[in-house]
């Protein structure tokens, strides 16, 4: 399964690590489950990897064959692997921006950049709904992604983050970073 998976005809894979509980091992409780998994575009492929840390060595070892774009939430372990082009996935980013939201009162809320960039992700989530449902295929939602709605769309959170100038060490800061 791993060769296929660093195989794959499209040349994603997305990649995520979460924590996991374990009896005793090295005086630790905590290990990782690393997760890599084929685009929707592709053969579903799903290995689950178990390891004791965090590092980046984990996903430099997995992926050391692999040549193609990898979708990851941005953590730092996923970088400066060799061949891999870093993509960061949209869910993530948007989770930091409807955290702002949650603590705000609801005039705010609305008149806040977070607010925005939330509605403009939710507009690429609509569109990138409508590629699968109508089965799309790699070439032609790269074409609509380089294209018309979606790419305006696009370019117009682009702006809106690359112009903001949010407090030092807000969150809306390390959101938009």
């Amino acid at each position: 399964m791993k060769e296929l998976l660093i195989k794959n005809q499209v040349k994603v894979i997305h990649a995520d690590e979460t924590t996991l509980n374990v009896l005793e091992v090295n005086n630790k409780n905590q290990c990782y489950v690393w997760l890599y998994t084929s685009s929707f575009y592709d053969y579903p492929i799903y290995i689950y990897e178990y390891q004791r840390s965090r590092s980046a060595n984990n996903p430099k070892q997995f992926l050391k064959d692999y040549n193609g774009w990898l979708v990851t939430d941005a953590y730092d372990g996923y970088n400066n692997i060799p061949n891999v082009r870093n993509s960061y996935c949209w869910v993530h980013a948007r989770r930091n921006f409807t955290d702002i939201l949650k603590s705000l009162s609801e005039k705010q809320r609305s008149e806040s950049k977070s607010y925005i960039i939330v509605n403009k992700i939710d507009k690429l989530f609509e569109f990138e709904r409508k590629f699968r449902n109508e089965r799309y295929t790699a070439s032609k939602i790269l074409q609509l992604r380089n294209d018309g709605e979606y790419k305006v769309t696009l370019d117009s959170l682009f702006n809106i983050l690359e112009t903001s100038n949010p407090e030092k060490g807000s969150a809306l800061e390390k959101a938009i970073k």
